[in-house]
């Protein structure tokens, strides 16, 4: 089951959606890591103006009023203070990688509940094709006895047909159950990505019962969709973090080295400017976002509960089921063998004329279908704890 499930994940595509998103966050975070840095770029101008007339034009306007002016500089621009909203923002952004990286998680825990689901559906299959088997077998044996039986005359044509019958049902039934393995090893492969025909380890015996219910839920956190949720409400909370600093000045240092400068500045290689923005009034908006952060992070506050909640619920179910299964097992192992018992005496009661025919067959049905339900039971089990280990976010 492992070795399945470690193909399937490496094969499917959800794994490298999940990853490039990861991918893309990081990325996201190295983009407001720059708000710290300072912003360096080169500008060179170039204007061309109407010169006016020379006569009682001043030295100092000319300077300013030449027909080419040129200016080449190197602007640095660093932020000191935009209330810090960067410090959030950078927070906000490694909380939403946290829950990428735990949705990945999560793909992969409900990728692991598909493959357990397919694969046991395969072996539910293929005890159904078994058990078809050993049923025409049985009834080929039957046919065998009747008709010597029929022969001396102590067996009736009507009990020999009857077990014809009752080989031609067999016949069609073992039809149906190849078909369905097929069907189901079709789905196996479209969900793994391997051949349909790989052999698959059948795990044997019933299986041990799960820790107790109060251990089971005590890994609720453990879970890759709970952590989804807790990650984007930290994130969320950042975000009202970021909002706020609206409401704060900004602050920002210039400096500007020139390489060539026209007129009157031209022997000014620098000068440097502190600019302090204060916002006074802009209409709400500043009021009315930070409400619908506040709003967001509510609602995934709601969410992570909603989320909480349902998972509890899961794990109780899986629990109450894997318990009932497994119970039902033992039982019906010890049922199928009393089964094979009465069916043997009933063959033994038959010969010597103490019951029918049909009471033989009767007994033959009675043991194939307890053998179906018991292996149909077992795998649930084993199907029902693998499920129990993903949803408390415990995965191969």
């Amino acid at each position: 089951m492992e070795e399945v499930f470690t193909h399937a994940w490496a094969e499917t595509e959800s794994r490298e959606i999940e990853r490039a998103r990861e991918d893309q966050l990081r990325n996201r975070i190295d983009q407001t890591r720059a708000d710290f840095y300072p912003n360096i770029e080169g500008t060179v101008d170039y204007t061309r103006q109407d010169s006016p007339g020379s006569s009682g034009t001043s030295d100092v306007r000319g300077a300013f009023s030449r027909p080419d002016q040129t200016t080449a500089r190197v602007t640095l621009t660093q932020p000191i203070f935009r209330g810090f909203k960067e410090f959030a923002s950078l927070r906000a952004a490694h909380a939403l990688l946290n829950a990428q990286t735990a949705q990945t998680e999560q793909a992969r825990r409900e990728l692991f509940t598909r493959v357990a689901e397919s694969y046991f559906s395969v072996l539910k299959a293929e005890a159904m094709l078994k058990t078809s088997d050993e049923l025409i077998t049985a009834l080929h044996r039957r046919i065998r006895e009747l008709q010597q039986w029929v022969r001396v005359g102590r067996s009736t044509a009507g009990d020999l047909v009857a077990a014809k019958a009752e080989l031609a049902t067999a016949e069609a039934d073992r039809i149906a159950s190849s078909a369905m393995v097929d069907h189901q090893r079709l789905q196996l492969g479209s969900v793994t990505g391997r051949d349909r025909m790989t052999p698959l380890l059948v795990p044997t015996g019933i299986p041990d019962p799960p820790l107790p219910l109060d251990q089971l839920l005590a890994h609720l956190h453990e879970r890759p969709d709970i952590r989804v949720h807790q990650e984007t409400v930290r994130a969320r909370r950042h975000a009202i973090t970021v909002a706020r600093a609206d409401r704060f000045p900004i602050a920002d240092l210039t400096g500007n080295y020139y390489l060539d400068r026209t007129g009157i500045l031209s022997d000014t290689r620098w000068d440097l400017n502190l600019s302090v923005t204060l916002p006074f009034f802009q209409g709400g908006r500043i009021r009315a976002t930070v409400a619908e952060a506040h709003a967001t992070q509510m609602a995934e506050q709601f969410q992570l509960s909603l989320v909480e909640r349902q998972a509890t619920q899961e794990i109780r179910g899986l629990y109450v089921t894997a318990m009932s299964l497994i119970g039902q097992v033992g039982k019906l192992e010890e049922a199928v063998k009393l089964s094979r018992q009465h069916y043997e005496i009933q063959q033994h009661d038959y010969r010597m004329r103490l019951v029918t025919n049909f009471d033989v067959l009767l007994a033959l049905n009675n043991e194939i279908e307890l053998q179906r339900r018991y292996e149909n039971t077992r795998y649930d089990a084993w199907n029902t704890l693998w499920s129990l280990r993903a949803a408390i976010g415990q995965l191969p």
